[in-house]
């Protein structure tokens, strides 16, 4: 089985890595609890049974519907701060496709549409579009 996590590429000139131009946006804070948190789900939904379902991986809702959420709550200390990674997520294959993130705040999403382009690029990928590849 390859790796659970894969990135999207979009099909642009040259190609656009959206997880990793979140990611260099980010705090070191975050960058190491994204990449802790990710190591470990990776791991931990390779060891499920076929026939297990995961929690880990939670479909979104409203202006999300179609795409789901990484949940990667930091609580070591204040600010308390709530990262969504979202993309695709396939149960039957275990591929989760990183099309954006974003920070929670209560209601509030940082940037404060997030879901619109992880939409767009939803359609591009299911039409044939962009590329996928292992996330590292």
């Amino acid at each position: 089985m390859g790796y659970v996590f894969q990135d999207y590429f979009t099909d642009e000139r040259p190609p656009r890595n959206l997880i990793r131009e979140w990611y260099g946006k980010q705090d070191a804070r975050i960058c190491a609890a994204f990449d802790g948190n990710i190591q470990l789900l990776e791991a931990r939904i390779r060891q499920l049974d076929t026939d297990e379902e995961t929690d880990l991986i939670k479909p979104l809702e409203r202006d999300c519907a179609g795409l789901w959420e990484v949940k990667i709550d930091l609580k070591d200390k204040k600010p308390f701060r709530h990262i969504r990674p979202i993309g695709l997520w396939n149960p039957e294959v275990r591929i989760f496709i990183f099309l954006g993130a974003f920070e929670k705040s209560g209601q509030i999403k940082i940037p404060s549409d997030p879901c619109r382009d992880a939409l767009k690029y939803k359609a591009h990928y299911e039409a044939g579009r962009g590329a996928i590849d292992e996330h590292t």
